[in-house]
């Protein structure tokens, strides 16, 4: 089988000497379009989070799962609500979640179990008898 070029030589020979470029730009529009894969445009994304968000999409993208454009668009509100603006959270957030092999984001955990937002309801300081009942019960 002759490669795309070869073909395209083939084809000029015996037409218009123009053709050969469109006929492989056309060939290259063609498989792109087919392969569907569509860069998604991040300038809404803060500059301090953008080692952030590359390393969770790149992350993604290694657990085969893709974002459409709206999805990263959530993602990154989502992300930066539970960071509260604060990209180094945000990258223990991603880091966590990595870790984790998750799939998504979540709060940061605490070594207790809780997040940090159950944490800061309770006056930042997790209710004794809720810590111990967890630790009994993991160890049952």
């Amino acid at each position: 089988m002759s490669t795309i070029i070869a073909q395209a030589d083939d084809y000029a020979k015996h037409n218009a000497s123009d053709t050969r470029q469109a006929w492989i730009d056309g060939y290259n529009a063609g498989m792109k379009k087919r392969s569907g894969k569509k860069e998604l445009d991040l300038s809404f994304v803060q500059e301090d989070y953008m080692d952030v968000m590359d390393a969770w999409i790149n992350y993604k993208k290694e657990r085969k799962q893709a974002y459409t454009q709206r999805g990263i668009e959530v993602c990154f509100h989502k992300l930066y609500e539970m960071s509260n603006g604060d990209p180094q959270l945000a990258a223990q957030i991603v880091g966590q979640s990595m870790a984790n092999n998750w799939a998504g984001l979540f709060e940061l955990k605490n070594g207790y179990g809780f997040s940090n937002k159950q944490s800061r309801d309770a006056g930042n300081h997790p209710n004794i008898f809720d810590v111990a009942n967890k630790i009994l019960q993991k160890n049952q």
